[in-house]
């Protein structure tokens, strides 16, 4: 029987191409102005312009953002990279460390406080397993509870300059039996287009950059790797990496902008123009303050 006969027999269904523009769309957000009592996200820390923040403040003004289908899609590609990243690859590698929750019963093991942990191999309290499930003539032994562990990305925060955010995960520069902290190796999987991939083989963006210095502060770990992923490109010739040390000069200026927000967020003063020199920069086109931003008196 011809393929082409039983593709013309089946009934017409409901696209999924369509199902999925449909759920993947989303409609225009207003992102209102920063508030006194909000905390920073460390992943957009490194994009932040202080006089912005505060000018959105000060007039009301809400950053407006979309996500169109193809957009969309590509966001939970990327979650899908680094959930493949954190629980398949690295986990093989048996040199990730972090926190670990068992998907059958939830019980947690490992945290930052009480010490990070490899993956588990068998859960004490239900006794699942982080192997996949057996096959007794060719079928897998639906009773068993395989692939129990799920990496969990524990946030780590600072109440002083209230700014927070979740490490990828944590490798192990050394040997696992007898490592220190200063083997500890914070990661940041990063996945990105054969375009921007081209630029990350050179150097790794500074927003990246500056996230990874942030975790490094928070954590008290002294390392970093980002390691950015070829959405395009299949296989290891679709991997480079970069290792960050820490910088204290940088969480200093980091420090700095904050306060400044903080401070211009309470009754301080606007803080001053550093980012644009004028109202025809790239970024200063692209700003909903630009406005009030090159008026006088501010």
């Amino acid at each position: 029987m011809a393929l082409s006969r039983l593709v013309r027999k089946q009934k017409k269904t409901s696209s999924a191409k369509e199902l999925i523009e449909q759920a993947m769309r989303q409609a225009i957000a207003e992102f209102p102005p920063m508030k006194p009592d909000d905390w920073f996200r460390i992943s957009t820390i490194g994009g932040i312009c202080p006089r912005a923040e505060v000018l959105r403040a000060r007039f009301g003004i809400s950053r407006r953002a979309g996500i169109d289908p193809n957009l969309g899609l590509t966001f939970e590609f990327g979650h899908d990279v680094h959930h493949l990243m954190q629980n398949k690859v690295m986990a093989a590698t048996g040199r990730i460390i972090g926190s670990w929750r068992c998907t059958w019963c939830g019980e947690v093991y490992g945290c930052l406080a009480e010490g990070l942990v490899p993956r588990p191999e068998q859960c004490v309290r239900c006794g699942g397993t982080a192997s996949e499930a057996r096959r007794v003539h060719n079928r897998p032994i639906a009773t068993e509870r395989t692939e129990s562990f799920w990496f969990t990305e524990e946030w780590v925060g600072n109440a002083e300059y209230m700014i927070g955010g979740s490490p990828d995960g944590y490798f192990v520069d050394g040997d696992l039996a007898k490592y220190t902290n200063d083997d500890i190796v914070i990661l940041e999987f990063k996945s990105c287009s054969e375009n921007n991939f081209a630029k990350y083989v050179k150097a790794p963006d500074f927003m990246h950059v500056i996230q990874c210095q942030c975790y490094m502060w928070l954590t008290g770990f002294k390392r970093a790797k980002i390691l950015y992923i070829n959405k395009g490109i299949f296989g290891l010739d679709g991997l480079v990496e970069h290792d960050i040390k820490y910088d204290a000069e940088t969480i200093s200026m980091v420090q700095r902008g904050l306060k400044q927000i903080r401070s211009g967020l309470t009754g301080g003063p606007v803080p001053p123009r550093e980012l644009c020199n004028d109202a025809g920069c790239p970024r200063a086109n692209g700003c909903e303050v630009s406005k009030q931003c090159f008026s006088g008196g501010l």
